[in-house]
């Protein structure tokens, strides 16, 4: 369950994206030191008629090689802030696990104890039902007074309250639980709901390389 929930709930997932994204920037800002080749060519030709060459043809190809000596300092301040950004994306990955893993302990602990309050409170519920039929037998023969009789009916209906509640406790607790392990989805709980696809979207505008409306016309 708690491997699980490192490995699946969301906000530990996007964190991790988080360090990939880190990774990227900081080989992006080193790239500024590195050498930069490029290259330019050059073809003409021209026509002259009234010389003695008619047609006269010429190609040219340009290497250049730029490599940076001493820019300022800008470049390596750049490199230490993309790597300390990096460094902090890590911490947040192991902040968010340890989390993800105190708050998986706590609902299944939550879970728990109200499977347990569920049993004590059904239990109790059967204890007062069969307290409030001999008050009542009691109540018909003349051994107890109304007021008896009301008060075991009181007591009835606080054991049932009791078990309406430790019912919820547990089904909050059961919820929390799959959300903390990253299943609490349209898909994981079988909902019979449309079903988001990222992929129609990205299907329907690969191929636009240009304009700026939606599928949809907007």
């Amino acid at each position: 369950m708690i491997r699980t929930g490192l490995s699946q709930h969301p906000a530990v997932q996007a964190s991790q994206y988080a360090v990939d994204a880190q990774n990227f920037a900081v080989r992006a800002a080193e790239s500024k030191l590195a050498p930069v080749l490029s290259a330019q060519g050059q073809l003409a030709q021209s026509y002259d008629q009234s010389g003695t060459i008619d047609q006269q043809s010429g190609a040219a190809i340009t290497l250049n090689l730029t490599v940076p000596i001493y820019q300022g300092g800008s470049e390596y301040s750049a490199i230490r802030q993309a790597k300390e950004y990096l460094t902090q994306a890590r911490i947040e990955v192991d902040v968010n696990r340890d989390q993800v893993r105190t708050l998986a302990v706590q609902y299944w602990g939550s879970l728990v104890a109200a499977k347990a309050q569920i049993e004590s409170a059904q239990s109790q519920v059967a204890a007062n039902t069969l307290a409030l039929e001999g008050v009542r037998e009691e109540w018909r023969v003349g051994q107890r007074t109304t007021t008896d009789v009301l008060n075991a009916q009181t007591d009835l209906t606080n054991s049932k309250s009791a078990l309406v509640v430790a019912q919820r406790d547990r089904v909050v607790a059961a919820y929390s639980l799959i959300s903390v392990i990253g299943k609490l989805d349209a898909i994981s709980l079988g909902l019979k709901v449309p079903l988001y696809d990222p992929k129609v979207h990205y299907m329907q505008v690969r191929d636009s390389w240009a304009g700026v409306r939606t599928p949809d016309g907007k």
